[in-house]
């Protein structure tokens, strides 16, 4: 989140003001990062599929003990079962003019499964990121294939 090209820093970060995003980066270190990391811990990562629950049509998966793991992980990608814009929009919508913290006025739990739930939570329900295959981008923005296929992650 606190890389340059945040998609949440870029919308929620002015929205939320430097201090205000700062506590909030704070917290989402401190409370997901290690499940986060967690979630890529496993021999082998597969996709789930599309979105709407058609199964991955050449099951991508990567092994990392295979020479190309690598290569394919940059294929894979954790994500969001509702598009970010869509749960940033409502954040900001459930926000006062001027928050005094991230969570003003938001169910900051339940906000924070919608942007980080990469485990089924008890109170919040299932996991809200899996594993989709996806072309990945060069630093100047074109995808790069790895196999001529129809990925999952299409957004």
């Amino acid at each position: 989140m606190s890389a340059p090209t945040s998609r949440l820093a870029s919308y929620m970060r002015d929205r939320l003001g430097p201090e205000v995003w700062k506590d909030f980066v704070e917290h989402t270190n401190r409370s997901y990062k290690a499940a986060f990391v967690r979630a890529f811990a496993q021999p082998v990562l597969h996709c789930v599929g599309r979105i709407d629950g058609t199964p991955c049509p050449h099951a991508f998966h990567v092994a990392f003990a295979c020479a190309d793991a690598g290569t394919k992980l940059a294929h894979l990608h954790l994500d969001h079962e509702q598009p970010l814009h869509q749960t940033c929009r409502q954040w900001t919508e459930q926000l006062p003019a001027h928050p005094r913290t991230w969570d003003d006025n938001v169910d900051g739990g339940a906000l924070c499964h919608a942007l980080f739930g990469v485990f089924d939570d008890p109170v919040h329900g299932a996991k809200r990121l899996r594993f989709r295959c996806g072309p990945r981008r060069r630093a100047t923005g074109e995808f790069v294939r790895f196999a001529e296929c129809s990925y999952c992650h299409t957004s």
